[in-house]
């Protein structure tokens, strides 16, 4: 059984720069598709069929996180990541090769376990790197994921303009077969934990995967069903008692698949509420934005800008961001989680409160975003090492897998509320089209929200335990 191994020198150096690229590819897959969605929607006849692409990939990734973080601690986070992204290289080839719109759904859903790659990275390096360095690593696993986002808007992009959509998925698997072969070479075996005891502990831990992607896609759907309707509230309720089965068994087995108890830790249960609240608010900026940017001008309100008139508007933040990572790291290793939380709250609220008020310029706009981006991911770079340090390292990548989840569930419930903020209060055009934009009401309420809801991190921040081993965490290590 291979035991920790902390690296250093050159083979550190190659085993950061594996971990960084598996994360980056599972990035690229994450938002390659958002290039080509007007190429979807033009094959496939229809936006929504056009987005179950999308919204598949969501409920595969959330569902699976928290288990695939899981069976990363129980059997070795490297050998679970190679599988992961060689079943996206594999969804990618089944999407390229065969014209059925089925095929290509099912390559995206197998696309989709590879979102649960960062809590197997925090897995890799929290068994391979010095303690003091790895709050820095772990920010740059977020600049990793940012970086891949960002590739797969611009790459995908440019293959959508000059080549047929399905060639994005050719990059898409070139890139996990090269990820998966970098972590076999420069990556050293992870530790594995004895086997799950009993196949009953793993039943019951399966039911978590279709509880939250049924109550995923109730959220996702909700607006094309209704959320009233027979279909709706039937999978809202099985799936709200299948999570409640799940809670009940994962409380009273010794040895469950994902162990609840992990977040009896005050500093667990923050990281993860402090997500879900996060995910609601600001990291709605891509969703906002962009449609303030485009929304015509005589509404009021919108800057009447074409779409990548407005990805370049956005670009300089996504920039900025990559160094909010690090610098997040580098804050909760010489001044404290509580100090890198309330600098991220600081800045993401104050960009918020200004976008609120001063929003009709372009330049304004963007110099807006990078603040918001940028705080933002000093906060979303914070969590992961709150929840970390705070876990036993046996249950790492499953700590990581959940606060995965939470992020996945609570940015899509976000998604819904932001769409009914924006529909409460609107115009109307006068050319007798009837279409309906979000007026300046609508925004200031909404951006307003969001600053409140940002600025009570700061709160949560300062419940955090000085002590990252508490009473709880000890007891949950020995068992």
């Amino acid at each position: 059984m291979p035991e920790n191994r902390i690296l250093s020198g050159p083979p550190l150096y190659a085993f950061l720069f594996a971990v960084l690229f598996a994360e980056a590819a599972a990035g690229f897959e994450t938002s390659m598709i958002f290039a080509a969605i007007g190429k979807l929607v033009q094959e496939f006849k229809d936006p929504s069929t056009a987005g179950w692409l999308i919204t598949t990939y969501m409920l595969v990734g959330a569902g699976s996180a928290a288990i695939i973080g899981r069976l990363g601690d129980q059997y070795g986070h490297r050998s679970v990541a190679i599988i992961l992204l060689l079943a996206g290289a594999i969804g990618s080839v089944l999407s390229l090769t065969v014209e059925s719109y089925w095929a290509v759904l099912v390559g995206r859903a197998l696309q989709g376990l590879t979102a649960a790659m960062l809590p197997l990275c925090f897995g890799m390096l929290r068994h391979h790197i010095e303690p003091k360095f790895l709050p820095i690593a772990i920010g740059l696993m977020v600049t990793g994921s940012g970086v891949g986002a960002i590739s797969g808007l611009l790459v995908g992009g440019l293959i959508v303009d000059n080549f047929p959509w399905r060639t994005i998925f050719v990059a898409s698997a070139v890139l996990a077969g090269t990820a998966a072969m970098l972590l076999f070479f420069w990556a050293p075996p992870s530790p594995q934990r004895d086997r799950i005891a009993g196949g009953q502990n793993l039943l019951t831990g399966l039911t978590f995967v279709p509880a939250i992607a049924g109550i995923l896609l109730v959220v996702s759907q909700g607006q094309s069903w209704g959320l009233i309707s027979p279909t709706s509230l039937s999978i809202l309720l099985s799936s709200v008692g299948l999570f409640t089965f799940w809670m009940w068994r994962s409380l009273i087995e010794e040895n469950p698949l994902i162990n609840v108890r992990l977040f009896a830790d005050r500093n667990c249960l923050i990281g993860v509420i402090s997500m879900a609240l996060l995910s609601i608010g600001a990291l709605q900026v891509s969703l906002i934005f962009p449609l303030l940017l485009q929304q015509p001008a005589w509404t009021g309100v919108g800057l009447g800008v074409s779409a990548t008139v407005a990805g370049l508007v956005k670009l300089p933040s996504n920039l900025l961001s990559l160094g909010g990572g690090p610098l997040s790291g580098w804050m909760s290793t010489t001044l404290g989680d509580r100090p890198a939380m309330i600098t991220g709250v600081l800045l993401t609220s104050t960009g918020w409160l200004l976008a609120a008020f001063f929003h009709g310029d372009i330049y304004v706009i963007g110099a807006m975003l990078c603040v918001i981006s940028f705080g933002t991911t000093i906060i979303y770079a914070a969590l992961p090492n709150i929840v970390i340090r705070a876990a036993p390292k046996e249950r790492t990548s499953e700590a990581s897998g959940v606060l995965a989840v939470v992020r996945t569930a609570f940015m899509a419930i976000g998604a819904q509320l932001v769409s009914e903020g924006l529909s409460y209060h609107t115009v109307t055009a006068t050319d007798g089209s009837g279409a309906q934009y979000p007026s300046q009401t609508a925004y200031f309420s909404l951006m307003l929200v969001i600053a409140v809801l940002t600025i009570f991190l700061a709160g949560l921040s300062m419940l955090l335990s000085s002590s990252l081993k508490s009473a709880a965490t000890h007891k949950l290590a020995k068992t």
